[in-house]
């Protein structure tokens, strides 16, 4: 029901395709094997495949598994480069502060005032957070430096909401 909103890359090598895509944040490449089940073997960082064509990846800020639709095969550069701007009008993550860190010991996401943590087992604690703890959070958790926190803008706008 959504419109694309997402962007990722296939990678042809000795005769497999694999999914590499840093906007799931996967920390793998997926294998890709038609109609064969393929997984990653993070169970915190996790994709996987049915072997049907399309993905699915558990994000951090949600309960709900999300289904990566690959829509548009083979495109030019230019192509892609035209849907990535459109993505400018669309995306989940466009009016909202939204930050994650992939860590040896999980993954740490803020998101919509909680702060989500997802443990090497793909276990997840949700902890609200005052806005006023978020900028320390940012800085000491996230490596985010002090002038790109002070230039964040803390509150979120109305936009695209998501379970914790």
């Amino acid at each position: 029901p959504m419109r694309p909103n997402h962007g990722t890359c296939y990678v042809h090598l000795d005769g497999d395709i694999y999914l590499a895509d840093t906007g799931v944040v996967a920390e793998e490449v997926l294998q890709l094997v038609e109609g064969k089940p393929t997984k990653t073997s993070s169970k915190a960082f996790g994709i996987w495949s049915q072997g049907d064509g399309h993905v699915w990846w558990r994000p951090s800020h949600s309960e709900q598994n999300v289904e990566i639709a690959m829509i548009d095969r083979n495109c030019s550069s230019e192509y892609f480069a035209h849907r990535y701007e459109k993505t400018k009008e669309f995306s989940l993550f466009n009016h909202s502060l939204y930050v994650r860190k992939n860590r040896d010991d999980g993954i740490v996401t803020y998101g919509r005032g909680n702060v989500i943590r997802v443990n090497p087992e793909g276990e997840r604690s949700v902890t609200p957070i005052d806005l006023k703890d978020l900028p320390a959070l940012l800085i000491e958790e996230m490596g985010l430096s002090e002038e790109i926190v002070s230039k964040t803008p803390m509150q979120d706008e109305e936009g695209a909401r998501f379970d914790p």
